[in-house]
């Protein structure tokens, strides 16, 4: 009589263990986006700049957006740049609690020059971060 009554408790036991160990979702992270975490890296600026940016080690489905440019970074001489707007901006900063991103113009950094040939309009269109 007692092997009856430990038998259904066994059993209950057994189904709670599965229950209760089983993953909810069963799937393998896929390899291309696995990058995607890891911060943009160029020389020793250190900006933890993720998502919508992307470049050099982060490919562009880690945050690439309708004009896939806009939010590209790139490493040259070990500064990290973007270009908006086909006007290249080197990247002095990025604050990631408030999310804002310090750039300046590369043509007016490059050797002091204030005097560019050709004046561009360099409104910055931040509708692309957004």
């Amino acid at each position: 009589m007692k092997q009856l009554l430990l038998e259904p408790c066994f059993i209950f036991i057994l189904l709670v263990i599965s229950v209760t160990n089983t993953p909810t979702c069963l799937c393998v992270d896929d390899a291309s986006y696995t990058n995607c975490s890891n911060a943009f890296s160029c020389g020793n600026n250190n900006f933890n700049l993720k998502y919508p940016f992307w470049g050099e080690n982060r490919g562009n489905y880690c945050g690439g957006g309708p004009n896939l440019e806009s939010e590209k970074l790139t490493c040259e001489a070990q500064v990290p740049k973007i270009t908006i707007n086909l006007i290249k901006y080197r990247v002095l900063g990025w604050e990631n609690t408030s999310q804002i991103l310090k750039v300046a113009r590369d043509d007016y950094w490059d050797n002091n020059n204030i005097c560019v040939n050709g004046d561009r309009n360099s409104t910055f269109d931040n509708s692309p971060f957004q």
